[in-house]
């Protein structure tokens, strides 16, 4: 509808994956005043830039989730709050990385303080 590719998003990309709608607009009943399309750009941001430019350094300037093995017990509330099912359990806790959105629900569900997020770099360089 506003003329972006749905994978250049990326909450909206894993979203859709996971198909919890309509497949395409012919399927969706607008309702109210009429439909115009437009056509959006992505704003240009310093990480866009970065990522545009240098996409394999993108993991290491982004933040991410990582398990801190002495407080984890295993109990499993990480991995029945993970929407994007990146989490396993085992003697600790484990996290696919490629599968993780960075919602950091499992950080804010987690009473044991054993997951921790690791500030951006570009966060810390601010």
């Amino acid at each position: 509808m506003v003329g972006l590719d749905p994978e250049d998003i990326p909450h909206v990309f894993e979203v859709s994956k996971r198909q919890p709608g309509p497949e395409n607009l012919d399927q969706v009943q607008i309702v109210g005043d009429g439909f115009c399309e437009m056509k959006f750009k992505l704003p240009s941001t310093f990480l866009n830039r970065i990522s545009n430019f240098a996409g394999s350094f993108y993991p290491a300037i982004s933040p991410s989730v990582s398990v801190i093995e002495s407080r984890c017990t295993s109990c499993g509330e990480c991995v029945g709050a993970c929407p994007a099912s990146a989490i396993a359990t085992g003697r600790v806790v484990h996290i696919d990385q490629s599968k993780c959105i960075k919602c950091y629900v499992c950080n804010e569900v987690c009473k044991y303080g054993a997951i921790r997020v690791r500030q951006s770099l570009s966060r810390i360089l601010r």
